[in-house]
């Protein structure tokens, strides 16, 4: 089955509820689309000229060869079936077409091969023309192209002081097919490419035929203009200007295929109501599977490896591993897919593995991954990653739980608890009923039990019963020589229900109201009631640090010594 064939191509929607109801959903052809597009313009009223190239000479055109002996060269088009010619070194002629009074269209199927930078009498071009009447300079008309700026240009011959133009760059790429169109109604120069206004401008000048312009040359136009080889297709003239959504339709023909695609895969549900309609689910797929010489179509490749991805989670929730193994590779290491499709499948088959308990096949495969979009693509190495800590240190066969859940488990089944209180005292041997007293007593008796022979099971946990615990001249220092291992953690944690709480400060009481002094009446009154003071050293408080010079202030020397 042919994406472009001349059958309309029906992809089976197949309705899941108990009684499977077919719809189709056409979708549009091509070259179908297209034929009826040139069989209505071509029937239009105001259509002067319409070329399928598929008979030239039917079209009262005939082929003057240049010095160098050029020849027409059939071609196919954009599409399967569609005609064209290459023209190099020679001209198609007929007679002139002129614009007339009521507007001007002209539009064309066009493919840049290349420009003959140095002409016949030794003069280097940039440009090459396409098609002409007259010089196109100083009267008539001429379409031409910059290859080295991907550039087309449209101008309109004024007597002595040369065209009035409109031209676009970027947008017209050497060696691929792009549709052409430019309009003028007297008012707006435009220029369409590929289906989008690329530029225009305001022309109200009176058209120019000039003496002795009596074709229509298609090819070598001369007037300072290189020789292009090039190909064209279904050339069409209309003596108005063709509305911008039939110039979109022309310019955009894979249009209706991609809303046909579109449509589809909205009309498709993720998955089945009923489980024992997966295989129906999957057969609707195959004609879309089937559909060929649609790769040049994101929208046709991004259809394909979403649906293929639906396939494989069809198989896997039916518990077809090696099926679905098969579909999310397809997937996978499809160049073609979709990034987003490709690392969904390449997560789906580490996911398969794990959900199986095979924890190694499962790292390889989020491996893969993690190494294929480094430096490619930040998201979805991070999604690697993260399933591989999951997994990190799970045997095969264990049973499935987060990392922080394996890690929660590793400390809250200790072998052995320590407890510290504020009330405790350090000469009592750490039970529940005679804590230690401080964490420094706790930490040597685990240094010790060390000494004398492995930490048990499960490891050891110092448990801080609720209280202060003054840490006011040094900090609690936990060195290598304390720890424990994954099977054999050490845990430093409050005590269940209870909150103890480590204070590096001294709290102190008895503050008492401003007194009457001079200090305390340069404080505003509305504040000096809310001011209260107290001694530090009646308090107890003798250490107040060091205070030192900062800043540069009036009066003051930097030491470079300071902090």
């Amino acid at each position: 089955m042919n994406c472009r064939s001349l059958q309309r191509v029906g992809l089976l929607l197949v309705g899941l509820s108990t009684v499977s109801a077919v719809q189709a959903a056409g979708l549009a052809d091509l070259r179908a689309t297209q034929n009826a597009t040139a069989a209505a313009l071509r029937a239009r009223d105001d259509c002067l000229l319409w070329v399928d190239f598929a008979d030239a000479a039917a079209e009262g055109l005939r082929f003057a060869p240049g010095p160098d002996e050029g020849a027409l060269t059939p071609t196919t088009g954009r599409w399967p079936g569609q005609k064209a010619t290459r023209i190099f070194h020679g001209n198609l002629m007929r007679e002139a077409i002129h614009v007339p009074d009521s507007g001007f269209t002209l539009c064309c199927w066009l493919r840049v091969n290349d420009l003959e930078k140095v002409d016949r009498l030794g003069h280097n071009r940039i440009a090459g023309g396409v098609m002409a009447v007259g010089s196109g300079y100083y009267n008539g008309w001429r379409l031409l192209v910059v290859p080295a700026t991907s550039a087309l240009t449209f101008e309109l011959g004024r007597p002595e002081i040369g065209a009035r133009r409109v031209s676009s760059a970027g947008h017209l790429t050497k060696g691929d097919w792009h549709h052409v169109a430019v309009t003028w109604n007297h008012e707006t120069l435009a220029m369409w490419i590929d289906g989008k206004l690329r530029a225009e401008t305001v022309v109200t000048m009176a058209y120019n035929p000039g003496p002795g312009a009596p074709w229509l040359r298609i090819g070598e136009c001369g007037s300072g203009l290189g020789v292009l080889d090039f190909e064209i297709a279904d050339l069409g003239i209309f003596s108005t200007a063709l509305p911008p959504d039939r110039l979109s339709t022309l310019g955009d023909p894979d249009r209706e295929f991609r809303r046909g695609i579109t449509g589809f895969l909205a009309d498709t549900a993720l998955s089945p109501e009923d489980p024992a309609a997966e295989e129906a689910y999957r057969r609707q797929f195959a004609p879309l599977f089937a559909l060929t010489g649609c790769d040049d179509s994101q929208v046709f490749r991004i259809a394909v490896s979403r649906s293929r991805l639906r396939v494989a989670e069809s198989y896997r929730r039916e518990g077809r591993f090696e099926d679905a193994r098969e579909a999310y590779a397809e997937v996978a290491n499809d160049d073609a897919a979709a990034l987003h499709h490709r690392a969904t499948a390449m997560l789906a088959l580490g996911d398969l593995h794990r959900d199986r308990g095979e924890y190694q096949a499962a790292r390889r495969e989020y491996e893969k991954t993690r190494e294929f979009f480094t430096a490619r693509h930040e998201e979805f190495r991070v999604a690697a990653i993260e399933r591989l800590r999951e997994l990190e240190t799970l045997p095969d066969g264990a049973a499935l739980s987060s990392s922080r859940q394996r890690r929660i488990d590793r400390i809250s089944h200790p072998g052995l608890n320590l407890y510290v209180s504020p009330t405790g005292a350090d000469a009592s041997p750490g039970t529940e009923d005679k804590p230690f007293l401080t964490l420094e007593r706790a930490r040597e008796a685990l240094r010790q039990l060390k000494q004398k022979r492995a930490l048990p099971k499960g490891g050891v946990a110092i448990l801080l019963r609720g209280g202060v615990y003054p840490r006011e001249t040094e900090s609690f220092a936990l060195t290598e020589a304390d720890s424990g291992t994954p099977e054999a953690p050490v845990i430093y944690q409050a005590a269940p229900g209870e909150t103890p709480v480590l204070r590096g400060g001294r709290a102190i009481s008895g503050f008492e109201p401003l007194g009457d002094s001079h200090a305390a009446q340069r404080i505003p009154d509305a504040a000096r009631e809310h001011v209260v003071q107290l001694a530090l050293r009646a308090a107890g408080v003798t250490d107040f640090g060091r205070l030192s010079p900062r800043g540069q202030g009036t009066g003051t020397t930097h030491d470079p010594d300071l902090p």
